[in-house]
């Protein structure tokens, strides 16, 4: 009767302690369910809760999500591809609101409004310009979202040069104001980011351009945003490219690489072209092939058909990069839309 009661006693004391609150018994294998759910969340809540006995199960997890930790609370595609369909819609041209109405968002996993346009003056320092059409990003926010798709503003662009973006940077007390007023932009129009577009840093600017990106990484992820960057296509001797550093790579949750407006193999855009600059950004560079977004461009069709962008989409499907982005999908010809979509998603 004695060994049945102090049997009884080691029982109670080890399931006891296998228990948590709930009822629900710790330390089995069904465990990992749980981590797995939290992963959506952030890397820090997962490492948290997990037991030290199952630590590199939950390591070997996050390690085949992906390269960075933000991509996988902004990831929209399809759960069983990791690759992104990113395009940017301007904030010009007639018919704006009919037309972001109609975009196809069912084969997009981002969109990044084009542009605001960065403002410096010497009496009251920086500012962003209003966009002339902020009811078209209304709509794209509420129809993306609802299709679960990301929006960015993208900030810059070509034709904003780099006065503004220079002696902003350049300046602590402007550069902190700056990303103040973008986080805030953000914020007030229920935003997932922001996409720069400087263009284009240069090896005298590099330094500040590495401290705003830097800066408003830490700014943006801190409230569960994306940062990402346009970059030039990219080769060796390129002044433009060379002046992304690695500081900002880190930064970033992936480069758009504006693989067009070169001249190779007779093309603006060919498929060797596309080829060489993911070879540059990647292999020579050292971005994360996750980081590595390949551009194409919607216009100068004649040089860059259907057969071309199928070869291009192949190519990122081979090397497991991030994606493709477009500018620009305000319009789509040959429906071009689905066919990125369908070689990226393909089961």
């Amino acid at each position: 009767m004695l060994r049945f009661f102090m049997a009884l006693l080691l029982m109670t004391a080890v399931f006891g302690g296998c228990s948590t609150d709930d009822g629900r018994v710790t330390g089995l294998p069904d465990d990992t369910d749980s981590n797995t759910a939290g992963d959506t969340d952030s890397d820090t809540d997962t490492d948290t809760d997990t037991d030290s006995d199952t630590d590199t199960d939950t390591d070997t997890d996050s390690d085949t999500d992906t390269d960075t930790d933000t991509d996988s609370d902004t990831d929209t595609g399809s759960p069983s591809s990791p690759f992104q369909v990113v395009g940017y819609f301007p904030d010009w041209g007639s018919n704006l609101n009919t037309t972001a109405s109609n975009l196809e968002y069912n084969h997009l996993t981002h969109i990044n409004y084009a542009f605001i346009v960065p403002v410096y003056t010497k009496d009251a320092g920086p500012s962003l310009r209003p966009l002339d059409n902020p009811d078209v990003l209304t709509t794209i926010v509420t129809k993306a979202h609802a299709a679960n798709v990301t929006v960015s503003i993208a900030v810059g662009g070509y034709s904003a040069g780099v006065y503004a973006f220079e002696e902003i940077s350049r300046n602590d007390t402007y550069r902190a104001d700056f990303i103040t007023q973008l986080v805030k932009f953000v914020d007030d129009n229920n935003l997932d980011g922001v996409d720069m577009d400087w263009e284009y840093p240069k090896d005298y600017s590099e330094t500040w351009f590495d401290n705003l990106m830097v800066e408003l990484g830490t700014a943006l992820h801190a409230k569960g945003k994306i940062l990402t960057a346009a970059v030039i296509a990219g080769e060796d001797g390129s002044p433009e490219a060379a002046a992304i550093s690695d500081k900002v790579f880190g930064a970033v949750d992936y480069l758009n690489i504006m693989s067009y407006d070169g001249w190779q193999d007779g093309s603006h855009s060919s498929y060797n072209m596309a080829v060489d600059n993911l070879d540059y950004w990647i292999n020579t560079r050292g971005l994360p092939p996750k980081k590595a977004m390949l551009g194409v461009p919607f216009y100068n069709l004649a040089s860059n058909p259907v057969s071309v962008l199928e070869q291009k989409c192949d190519y990122v499907v081979s090397e497991g990069t991030a994606g493709v982005m477009i500018w620009e999908i305000s319009t789509n010809p040959d429906s071009r839309l689905g066919i990125i979509y369908d070689k990226l998603f393909a089961k």
